[in-house]
């Protein structure tokens, strides 16, 4: 990639991430029914990373990886597309840490409500530049019954995490309870399989200006991998979390005339 389109790439992740955080924050006092965007949360924050050393730090056993936000990243603290292509495993570790050191306690026996990694388009696709996920525990019983939510949101390319928690939310309806740990395919095996079935192609046609996400659930009832690729051409692909087995909701795009 020359770095013409690099510079370019990296302009697009700024602000995109600028978009995103701006439009995260809280709105006052809303009905919270279901968990959503960071604004959702009655309780926030954030913390800057070192992308290049932090999951050298965890193997380590180090902990103590979390700095506080003195400021607004600039331009020059961006890194470019594609150099940072984190395994759902590594996502995991980064989030369990955080869950440890803000709330004191790790993410056993949280469920996971919505989860969401993500990446721009290129080759030799491997990995995710970003990672959004909800979990959420079940509290009292009864009439009583509420759920409460806690949300992470990791950009290692922007060098930040944003948390949030504290909040909790009625039983309306029962949301999916997601156990990833139990899960033999993972996000990064679903998109290799996306990948080897029609990921590629819809790609090349796009010359790699695109981007991919790997999201759960499909839906409340529906807890397989949703990978999709987007936009123009966009692409769909499910992939059972058990047994690796794949259906395509759209057909992979065909070349214009």
């Amino acid at each position: 990639m020359n770095k013409r389109a690099m510079s370019i790439r990296s302009i697009i992740t700024f602000t995109v991430l600028i978009v995103t955080i701006c439009a995260c924050q809280p709105f006052g006092n809303q009905d919270r029914k279901y968990p959503s965007t960071i604004g959702t949360f009655n309780v926030t924050g954030d913390f800057t990373i070192n992308p290049t050393t932090i999951l050298d730090s965890l193997n380590r056993g180090e902990t103590n990886v979390f700095t506080s936000t003195l400021a607004t990243p600039g331009d020059d603290t961006i890194l470019p597309s594609g150099s940072i292509q984190w395994t759902q495993s590594d996502y995991l570790k980064v989030a369990n840490t955080l869950s440890q050191f803000v709330w004191k306690e790790p993410l056993d026996g949280w469920l996971i409500y919505y989860l969401r990694l993500e990446n721009v388009c290129q080759d030799n696709l491997n990995g995710f530049d970003s990672f959004t996920a909800i979990y959420y525990k079940t509290i009292g019983w009864g009439l009583g019954k509420m759920y409460t939510a806690r949300y992470i949101e990791i950009y290692p390319l922007a060098s930040i995490v944003y948390w949030a928690g504290d909040t909790d939310f009625p039983v309306s309806s029962s949301w999916a309870a997601i156990d990833i740990s139990k899960f033999k395919i993972t996000a990064d095996d679903a998109l290799r399989i996306a990948e080897k079935n029609g990921g590629r192609e819809t790609r090349a046609r796009a010359h790699n200006y695109c981007s991919v996400s790997v999201n759960l659930p499909v839906h409340k009832n529906d807890q397989r991998w949703d990978v999709a690729y987007y936009y123009s051409p966009s692409f769909e692909i499910i992939v059972d979390p058990y047994s690796g087995k794949y259906e395509i909701p759209t057909p992979v795009p065909t070349p214009s005339p």
